[in-house]
């Protein structure tokens, strides 16, 4: 796993990865799809892989649901472990994709609207592969721990 800092320059780019539409498959689980794409338009908005803080995600996707709409954004699994289930098997795995500042546990637990996060290599090629948009680009490997 290899956080982004936005400084480097990393191959693929906010504005390569189609989050008009579902990531299908990015994640194997719907909810932190949709949670995934948010954070994607937030960081298309900004123009490159950015830190952005919960406030700042937040208020961005509370715009985005529009009027009338109640609760917050939840990071739903992209933050730490959960349980997967592919091809009838099921088990944990840690994705870590988005980390949290000054978190080492990264659990997701007591979010407060100061914190900042980042999204990680992980975090980009999964959303990037499972986009409709045609691959263009030569996609490096994702780093393992």
């Amino acid at each position: 796993m290899r956080v982004i800092t936005g400084q480097e320059d990393f191959p693929v780019r906010p504005s390569d990865i189609d989050a008009s539409k579902h990531l299908f498959d990015a994640f194997e689980n719907m909810e932190t799809e949709i949670s995934a794409g948010h954070i994607i338009r937030l960081m298309q908005q900004k123009g490159d892989w950015e830190p952005f803080t919960y406030g700042e995600l937040n208020s961005f996707y509370q715009k985005s649901c529009g009027a009338g709409h109640v609760g917050s954004f939840t990071f739903n699994h992209l933050l730490g472990s959960f349980r997967v289930f592919r091809r009838g098997e099921s088990y944990s795995e840690r994705l870590d994709v988005v980390v949290r500042e000054g978190d080492e546990k990264n659990d997701g637990y007591n979010i407060q609207d100061k914190d900042v996060f980042r999204v990680t290599d992980q975090f980009v090629l999964r959303s990037y592969m499972s986009g409709p948009i045609p691959r263009m680009k030569s996609v490096p490997q994702a780093e393992t721990a």
